[in-house]
């Protein structure tokens, strides 16, 4: 990722800023320890003005940012996610359930593209409309099994991580129903299918259209 940043004529200092913004919105300690160094002061970002104004235009107009300069960190996400669903598969997760918990992260996010791209994957691996229908309020119905709802209720709060950081309480919940490896296999693909839809509605990708 430095390296695309570094391509695409981004001040380290700002690359170091963003990191830190995004870490205090999810009041991530670890991270913001980390990139803790403050920025120096006065120093103006590296380019021209108008270079930067022509940048910032083009990205605008375009509005498809990601496809362009990080075309290999675009690369690596899905060749991540690939590595995520064996992971989910060696676990034992039911790929219907998968496609649940991809849905779910994408309706907490709002993200149409993915929205309709896993409901119709689901809807070929054969899921029950009915279940589909009713997820934003899984835990009121009785569509969904003790592993369905622990997987739900964990990939829930890593999606919301501002909320409550994946709270003691939500994590052993998760715990005590799922193995470790399907705990480690639905952890990463919340945090792979949350990048996902920022890259989408980032990107404004169309629907509908």
């Amino acid at each position: 990722m430095g390296e695309t940043t570094t391509a695409a004529g981004l001040d380290p200092l700002l690359v170091e800023l963003l990191r830190i913004r995004t870490s205090q919105i999810n009041g991530c300690v670890f991270c913001l320890r980390k990139h803790r160094r403050r920025p120096q002061e006065g120093r103006e970002p590296t380019g021209s003005p108008g270079k930067r104004r022509s940048v910032r235009e083009a990205l605008l107009r375009s509005r498809h940012p990601l496809r362009r300069p990080a075309a290999v960190p675009a690369k690596t996400l899905i060749a991540l996610s690939s590595q995520v669903e064996e992971a989910t598969t060696a676990a034992g997760l039911d790929p219907l359930l998968v496609e649940l918990l991809r849905i779910r992260t994408s309706q907490i996010n709002g993200c149409s593209f993915c929205l309709r791209m896993h409901t119709r994957d689901a809807l070929k691996k054969g899921e029950n409309p009915d279940r589909i229908a009713v997820l934003p309020a899984w835990a009121e119905t009785g569509y969904f099994s003790e592993t369905d709802r622990a997987a739900l209720r964990l990939t829930e709060a890593i999606t919301r991580v501002p909320d409550g950081h994946v709270s003691d309480e939500d994590y052993n919940a998760a715990a005590a129903i799922l193995t470790a490896d399907q705990v480690s296999a639905i952890a990463w693909l919340a945090t792979v299918m949350n990048a996902f839809n920022r890259v989408a509605i980032t990107s404004r990708y169309p629907v509908g259209s």
